[in-house]
Formats: structure tokens, C-alpha cells, sequence
């Protein structure tokens, strides 16, 4: 799984949650069947992003509201919110759904039969 498709597992994943009514995610997440854990993955795609130079959407806007929660995370809170604002004021949830509905989930080919 290259560095994108890591970061939108976890931006699907928090977008679930806020659309299935939770308002809060806690940073000790299981986010699919291996176990991995939401901050672990988020601090990782992250690292990631900044060593590769790689860019997320039009303006790394989805990457700024990612970071949002890091920071929380990293500061000790245990818990981070769809509604918390990032650096432009915006609430992380509708920069993650506006990057998610700019970039829809496209399913990879089946094996060639």
C-alpha cells in the first residue's frame, strides 16, 4: 500500500466515524482487521508524507487536517474531534470530506480471468 492509499484508509476511517454520528475519535482506534492503530497510522502516513515530498489532494489541505489530530495526539489528549479547527479555521471533518469527495474510492481490478 503506497503513502496515499495509507492516508485515505485513515481519512476514510475518521470519516466513517463522523458519519455514523460520532463526534470524536480516540487515538487508540483499531482501524481494520490487523489491528492497526489510528494514531500509529496517522503519525506513520504522516512521516511519510513529509519525507517523500508527497502531495495529498490539490493543496495538502487533507494533510493539515490530519495533523490536527497528530498534534492533539502528540500533546497527550486522548480523544480529537471532526469539529476541531485546523490551521484555517476550517473543521478537520469537512476538509477530509472535501478531499474524499474531490478523490471518490476507486476499486482495483479483480485478477485478470
Amino acid at each position: 500500500m503506497d503513502t496515499v492509499e495509507r492516508f485515505d484508509r485513515v481519512a476514510d476511517y475518521l470519516l466513517e466515524c463522523f458519519a455514523n454520528g460520532e463526534t470524536t475519535v480516540s487515538k487508540d482506534d483499531v482501524i481494520d482487521d490487523a489491528g492497526t492503530v489510528l494514531s500509529n497510522e496517522a503519525f506513520a502516513v504522516l512521516d511519510k508524507i513529509r519525507e517523500n515530498g508527497v502531495s495529498i489532494g490539490d493543496d495538502n489541505k487533507a494533510v493539515d487536517a490530519l495533523d490536527t489530530f497528530v498534534q492533539a495526539w502528540g500533546q497527550g489528549y486522548e480523544l480529537a474531534s471532526g469539529n476541531d479547527l485546523t490551521g484555517d479555521d476550517e473543521p478537520v471533518s469537512a476538509v477530509l470530506s472535501e478531499y474524499r469527495s474531490a478523490k471518490p474510492t476507486v476499486d482495483r481490478p479483480g485478477p485478470r480471468l
